[in-house]
């Protein structure tokens, strides 16, 4: 019998703390909504104040704090983080492109729960007994919300990259077989010494140098047939030190020791500074419009030749004079 009464007083008391925990929350959740002009300021001049969320704008951290701040109070009121939990993937989503990292958003939702913390503190500061209470009531219904928007940024960053990571491999693929399907060698280069950081495949195929040859020192130099490299050289030094693009036709020497003709279209990069740091172009092999020019010179210079013959040797058809013939008309 005494035990049942225990278990009834200790039911009723539990029953009678629950109600007095869902007053102070109401209570609570009213004075949070009364200074929320207040709080909302305080918060956002906080979170400029510790360098958080430095990507948005003072305009664009007051408007998400708005919305942040409310859906924070109505969780409170209500208890279900389900809609906050779609509202911090909202967010996620609108701020994760702006460069926002994981550690300022808690950091953001921290300080939203410390400004509130201040508030009741100076509300119930001169009631201790009441104001343990209200943290009691307030801090495990916070943390949860700190934790609920926490994880969901953090799984909507993951996705987020996931899908920044199948993107840019899918752009890798269809760069790399852009760049190896081109009929010329893609190429980079150090403006400042002319070797090379990079050249496609196509590199083997036109000129029969394995690719590890390009990339070393003084290759290029090598590459230019001798009796074009100097001009070739001149002119390169000469539009990098003016910082501009240009174009070069040349012979190169392939591996096996035949000439091809290569026409090299360069974009010249600057550093930060302002200063040619690198060369990126296209060179296409030429060999065959060369070999078509030169016939077609030959062709010219041969009907041009056989045109002089030809003017050379027709002579002048000289006609007898003709006497002057009557005709008797009987």
């Amino acid at each position: 019998m005494v035990q049942q009464d225990v278990e009834a007083q200790t039911t009723s008391g539990d029953a009678q703390g629950s109600q007095n925990a869902d007053a102070l929350l109401r209570e609570l959740v009213g004075h949070l909504r009364r200074h929320r002009s207040q709080h909302r300021a305080e918060w956002a001049r906080r979170i400029s104040a510790a360098e958080l969320l430095t990507a948005m704008s003072p305009e664009e951290i007051f408007s998400e704090a708005t919305s942040v701040y409310d859906n924070y109070v109505e969780v409170l009121e209500t208890g279900s983080v389900e809609a906050l939990r779609d509202y911090a993937r909202k967010l996620s989503e609108r701020i994760i492109p702006r460069g926002v990292e994981t550690h300022e958003v808690l950091g953001t939702v921290l300080l939203l729960r410390d400004v509130l913390a201040r508030s009741l503190f100076q509300k119930y500061q001169h009631d201790y007994g009441l104001l343990t209470q209200v943290l009691d009531a307030y801090e495990p219904a916070a943390n949860r919300i700190a934790n609920t928007v926490g994880v969901s940024f953090v799984e909507e960053r993951e996705r987020t990259i996931r899908r920044q990571q199948e993107k840019l491999t899918e752009q890798e693929a269809r760069l790399h077989q852009l760049i190896q399907g081109l009929d010329a060698i893609v190429c980079e280069a150090d403006a400042r010494n002319f070797e090379f950081t990079f050249v496609s495949e196509p590199a083997k195929d036109i000129l029969g140098h394995p690719i590890p040859h390009w990339l070393k020192s003084g290759f290029w130099e090598e590459l230019i047939h001798p009796d074009d490299r100097d001009r070739v050289l001149e002119a390169s030094r000469a539009s990098v030190a003016k910082g501009e693009d240009y174009a070069l036709e040349y012979r190169a020497v392939a591996s096996n020791g035949r000439e091809v003709w290569l026409r090299d279209i360069v974009h010249l990069v600057r550093d930060e500074s302002g200063e040619p740091r690198w060369l990126r172009g296209l060179m296409f092999d030429i060999t065959q419009m060369k070999k078509a020019q030169q016939l077609l010179e030959e062709s010219r210079e041969h009907y041009a030749y056989v045109a002089r013959t030809l003017q050379q040797s027709l002579l002048p058809i000289n006609l007898p004079d003709v006497p002057d013939v009557e005709i008797a008309m009987g």
